[in-house]
């Protein structure tokens, strides 16, 4: 089975954060910390693969 993920970074400035938590309806409360752990090898095979591997720890 694979998986493939297609992600999309932006950097918002914090009235076009504030809008789009108006447009979606959510509080700001409802959002949780997230650490990203990234790994790969010494000489950067996944990255010279264009992969990746990423852990993603959510608290609550």
């Amino acid at each position: 089975m694979q998986e493939i993920e297609i992600e999309f970074k932006n950097i918002l400035t914090k009235q076009e954060f504030d809008t789009l938590l108006q447009w979606f309806q959510i509080k700001s409360e409802q959002f949780q910390p997230q650490t990203n752990y990234y790994f790969d090898t010494e000489d950067y095979l996944l990255k010279k693969n264009e992969s990746a591997l990423r852990i993603k720890k959510k608290r609550p």
